[in-house]
């Protein structure tokens, strides 16, 4: 049985951990997401995850909760295989997404395939 699915402990939360990834954390754009990561520490036996849809680009709580699902399934369609990278490297990633329109499920899917791609290759354009 593989194993699609987004428990609790792959959920990144908690303001230490995530002030951390943001300040000290490696950082790029692809369109529709702005994308922060950092390796968590050699202990961690998961990567974690921290979805984020800004209130100032969509009003409504519906609008907002759409981009999260399509968001969540995605990567839990796609986790085994982009998880474990390679040389079983886990992180703390943060997807934001700042697109102002609301994209379609397999377009989302691509974008999420090519940044788990991006993460691994450690092509980040800014620190």
């Amino acid at each position: 049985m593989s194993d699609k699915t987004f428990k609790k402990e792959e959920r990144l939360s908690g303001k230490l951990a995530v002030s951390k990834l943001f300040t000290s954390g490696k950082s790029f754009f692809l369109h529709p997401f702005l994308v922060y990561y950092t390796s968590r520490e050699s202990g961690a036996d998961h990567s974690r995850l921290l979805i984020s849809v800004s209130k100032k680009n969509y009003k409504r709580a519906v609008h907002r909760n759409l981009v999260k699902r399509r968001i969540r399934e995605a990567y839990r369609q796609s986790k085994p295989e982009i998880l474990p990278l390679p040389g079983n490297e886990h992180y703390d990633i943060a997807l934001v997404y700042i697109s102002k329109e609301i994209h379609p499920f397999q377009f989302i899917k691509s974008k999420m395939n090519r940044i788990f791609k991006k993460i691994s290759e450690g092509n980040d354009k800014n620190s």
